[in-house]
């Protein structure tokens, strides 16, 4: 927190970004005109939760403008390492992203907003993680983050459940490594 410039005891909130990948196949189409305007969009979502959270942008090391952008709708970017992010946060959104799993193992209640419309299974039937095909959904699903809100508790206890069965987070895995 004190690295980043973060209030103490306002929740946070990172957003995971992703790589440009607005120009390749969709098979459920891609509703912006490009990155800059999904942007714009997600910013706009994303405009409501600032009175709860302290929202951080890790950008994807991809696609770092996904930082600018979001940073000239006054969010806050970083380069800062995403797991130890992931860790610090009270809940996170990505983009059909594999650090999911690293909010599951760690309890965070997560937004996957599958932007490009690959339709990955990975996190489905998982209850604390809410899914997102479109920007409608994804406004729904930003709805559901508000703390202590009854939504964003049952996300958080559906995480604390399963959550070591993803990961253990114990300080020893180079061990558990170097044994196997």
């Amino acid at each position: 927190r004190q690295e980043l410039g973060l209030a103490e005891g306002k929740p946070v909130l990172t957003i995971v970004g992703c790589p440009d990948q607005s120009s390749g196949h969709h098979p459920g189409g891609f509703e912006y005109e490009d990155m800059a305007d999904m942007c714009k969009h997600i910013a706009e979502a994303l405009q409501p939760l600032k009175v709860h959270y302290e929202i951080v942008v890790r950008p994807h090391p991809n696609f770092l403008k996904m930082g600018d952008l979001l940073e000239e709708a006054g969010f806050r970017k970083t380069t800062v390492d995403t797991a130890r992010l992931i860790a610090l946060s009270d809940a996170i959104v990505a983009f059909a992203s594999a650090t999911i799993r690293w909010a599951i193992a760690c309890g965070v209640p997560a937004v996957n907003y599958d932007v490009f419309q690959f339709n990955y299974d990975d996190y489905k039937g998982f209850e604390g993680v809410v899914h997102a095909n479109s920007l409608k959904e994804f406004d729904d699903a930003l709805r559901r983050l508000v703390p202590h809100q009854e939504d964003f508790a049952l996300l958080k206890r559906k995480q604390a459940e399963i959550c070591e069965d993803w990961g253990r987070l114990d300080g020893r895995s180079v061990e558990r490594i170097v044994g196997l």
